[in-house]
Protein backbone atom coordinates (compact mmCIF):
# COMPACT_ATOMS: atom_id res chain seq x y z
CA UNK A 1 0.00 0.00 0.00
CA UNK A 2 2.94 2.33 0.83
CA UNK A 3 4.90 1.39 -2.59
CA UNK A 4 1.35 2.37 -4.51
CA UNK A 5 1.01 5.44 -2.81
CA UNK A 6 4.52 6.34 -3.12
CA UNK A 7 4.73 5.63 -6.60
CA UNK A 8 1.29 7.76 -7.22
CA UNK A 9 2.58 10.83 -5.61
CA UNK A 10 5.73 10.59 -8.20
CA UNK A 11 3.47 10.45 -11.34
CA UNK A 12 1.26 12.89 -9.68
CA UNK A 13 3.79 15.83 -8.63
CA UNK A 14 5.45 16.05 -11.90
CA UNK A 15 2.17 16.10 -13.78
CA UNK A 16 1.10 19.08 -11.29
CA UNK A 17 3.95 20.88 -12.12
CA UNK A 18 3.91 20.69 -15.49
CA UNK A 19 -0.08 22.56 -15.05
CA UNK A 20 1.07 25.43 -12.36
CA UNK A 21 0.43 28.80 -14.15
CA UNK A 22 3.44 30.01 -15.67
CA UNK A 23 5.85 32.34 -14.49
CA UNK A 24 5.30 36.16 -15.78
CA UNK A 25 7.91 37.66 -17.25
CA UNK A 26 9.55 41.11 -15.71
CA UNK A 27 12.01 42.78 -17.15
CA UNK A 28 13.89 45.91 -15.59
CA UNK A 29 16.15 48.26 -17.75
CA UNK A 30 18.09 51.48 -16.79
CA UNK A 31 19.55 52.75 -20.06
CA UNK A 32 22.41 55.57 -20.41
CA UNK A 33 26.06 55.48 -19.13
CA UNK A 34 27.49 56.88 -15.93
CA UNK A 35 30.66 58.51 -18.32
CA UNK A 36 27.71 60.64 -19.65
CA UNK A 37 26.25 61.09 -16.63
CA UNK A 38 29.59 62.47 -14.77
CA UNK A 39 30.81 64.60 -18.06
CA UNK A 40 27.26 66.11 -17.51
CA UNK A 41 27.40 66.53 -13.44
CA UNK A 42 30.93 67.77 -13.96
CA UNK A 43 29.94 70.73 -16.32
CA UNK A 44 27.01 72.03 -14.62
CA UNK A 45 28.96 71.48 -11.05
CA UNK A 46 25.96 68.70 -10.40
CA UNK A 47 23.19 70.92 -11.64
CA UNK A 48 20.24 69.27 -10.73
CA UNK A 49 18.12 66.65 -13.56
CA UNK A 50 17.41 63.35 -15.02
CA UNK A 51 20.33 60.37 -14.66
CA UNK A 52 20.91 56.95 -14.99
CA UNK A 53 19.74 54.46 -12.68
CA UNK A 54 22.15 52.82 -10.47
CA UNK A 55 20.91 50.98 -7.52
CA UNK A 56 19.16 47.94 -5.98
CA UNK A 57 15.89 46.57 -7.22
CA UNK A 58 13.33 44.80 -4.45
CA UNK A 59 10.68 43.15 -4.88
CA UNK A 60 8.83 43.41 -1.57
CA UNK A 61 11.42 43.17 0.55
CA UNK A 62 13.76 40.66 -0.86
CA UNK A 63 16.49 42.25 -3.21
CA UNK A 64 16.45 40.91 -6.49
CA UNK A 65 19.29 42.66 -7.85
CA UNK A 66 22.64 45.38 -8.29
CA UNK A 67 21.30 47.54 -11.54
CA UNK A 68 23.50 49.63 -13.32
CA UNK A 69 22.98 52.43 -16.27
CA UNK A 70 23.04 50.63 -19.97
CA UNK A 71 21.91 47.34 -18.23
CA UNK A 72 18.46 45.11 -18.19
CA UNK A 73 17.67 42.12 -16.50
CA UNK A 74 14.65 39.92 -16.76
CA UNK A 75 13.45 37.57 -14.19
CA UNK A 76 10.45 34.80 -14.45
CA UNK A 77 8.99 35.79 -11.35
CA UNK A 78 5.57 33.79 -9.70
CA UNK A 79 1.86 35.17 -10.59
CA UNK A 80 0.26 37.15 -8.34
CA UNK A 81 1.07 41.14 -6.32
CA UNK A 82 4.42 42.37 -6.54
CA UNK A 83 5.91 45.35 -5.28
CA UNK A 84 8.93 46.64 -6.90
CA UNK A 85 10.82 49.15 -5.47
CA UNK A 86 14.58 50.75 -5.56
CA UNK A 87 17.08 51.34 -3.22
CA UNK A 88 20.51 53.75 -3.78
CA UNK A 89 24.02 51.92 -3.47
CA UNK A 90 23.64 53.97 0.32
CA UNK A 91 20.78 52.64 1.72
CA UNK A 92 20.14 49.16 1.16
CA UNK A 93 17.60 47.78 3.26
CA UNK A 94 14.33 49.72 3.25
CA UNK A 95 12.53 51.71 0.09
CA UNK A 96 10.05 54.60 0.96
CA UNK A 97 6.62 54.25 -0.05
CA UNK A 98 6.51 56.59 -2.67
CA UNK A 99 8.87 55.22 -4.80
CA UNK A 100 7.30 51.08 -4.72
CA UNK A 101 5.67 50.33 -7.39
CA UNK A 102 2.64 47.82 -6.97
CA UNK A 103 2.20 45.06 -9.54
CA UNK A 104 -0.15 42.08 -9.65
CA UNK A 105 1.48 40.01 -12.41
CA UNK A 106 -0.75 37.73 -14.77
CA UNK A 107 0.61 34.18 -15.76
CA UNK A 108 2.05 34.12 -18.88
CA UNK A 109 2.55 37.83 -19.82
CA UNK A 110 5.48 40.07 -20.14
CA UNK A 111 5.97 43.17 -18.34
CA UNK A 112 8.46 45.99 -18.54
CA UNK A 113 10.05 48.38 -15.69
CA UNK A 114 11.77 51.07 -16.50
CA UNK A 115 14.44 52.53 -13.69
CA UNK A 116 15.58 55.88 -13.39
CA UNK A 117 16.42 58.56 -11.07
CA UNK A 118 16.48 62.66 -10.72
CA UNK A 119 19.43 64.30 -9.04
CA UNK A 120 19.03 67.17 -6.82
CA UNK A 121 21.53 69.09 -5.08
CA UNK A 122 24.93 70.39 -5.80
CA UNK A 123 27.95 68.12 -6.58
CA UNK A 124 29.35 67.70 -3.10
CA UNK A 125 26.01 67.16 -1.59
CA UNK A 126 23.56 65.05 -4.34
CA UNK A 127 20.34 63.68 -3.32
CA UNK A 128 19.45 60.52 -5.48
CA UNK A 129 15.19 60.38 -6.32
CA UNK A 130 14.69 56.72 -8.12
CA UNK A 131 11.52 56.11 -9.79
CA UNK A 132 9.99 52.92 -11.30
CA UNK A 133 7.53 53.13 -14.16
CA UNK A 134 5.75 49.89 -16.26
CA UNK A 135 5.88 50.70 -19.77
CA UNK A 136 4.36 48.95 -22.46
CA UNK A 137 6.62 46.57 -24.48
CA UNK A 138 7.17 48.88 -27.91
CA UNK A 139 8.23 52.02 -25.51
CA UNK A 140 10.86 49.70 -23.74
CA UNK A 141 12.37 48.23 -26.49
CA UNK A 142 12.87 52.25 -28.47
CA UNK A 143 14.49 53.42 -24.84
CA UNK A 144 16.43 49.93 -24.26
CA UNK A 145 17.88 48.94 -28.12
CA UNK A 146 21.40 49.78 -27.07
CA UNK A 147 21.10 48.27 -23.34
CA UNK A 148 22.80 44.85 -22.20
CA UNK A 149 22.09 41.83 -20.13
CA UNK A 150 22.62 42.50 -16.56
CA UNK A 151 25.97 40.28 -15.11
CA UNK A 152 24.81 37.61 -13.35
CA UNK A 153 27.22 38.31 -10.12
CA UNK A 154 25.13 41.47 -10.02
CA UNK A 155 22.07 39.30 -9.47
CA UNK A 156 21.03 38.05 -5.94
CA UNK A 157 22.34 34.17 -5.19
CA UNK A 158 18.79 33.20 -4.84
CA UNK A 159 17.46 34.70 -7.77
CA UNK A 160 19.80 33.78 -10.39
CA UNK A 161 17.31 30.91 -11.18
CA UNK A 162 15.24 33.09 -12.50
CA UNK A 163 16.70 35.06 -14.57
CA UNK A 164 16.98 34.57 -18.19
CA UNK A 165 20.05 34.63 -19.72
CA UNK A 166 19.81 36.31 -23.22
CA UNK A 167 22.14 38.31 -25.13
CA UNK A 168 19.35 40.82 -26.27
CA UNK A 169 16.80 42.78 -25.30
CA UNK A 170 13.51 40.73 -24.95
CA UNK A 171 11.07 40.83 -28.22
CA UNK A 172 7.69 41.55 -27.72
CA UNK A 173 5.07 38.59 -27.39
Amino acid sequence: MKKTFAMMLCILVPMAAAFAAPDATVTFYSTGSLFHAALKAGATLGYPGKAPFTGFVFDGDRRLGLMQPGRFMTLHLPPGPHTFAPATMRSTKRHSEKTQLPVTLEPGKQYFVRLNQTIRGFYVVQIPIQHFEQVDCETAREEASGTEPIKAKRVEKDVRGSLENVAYFPSCK
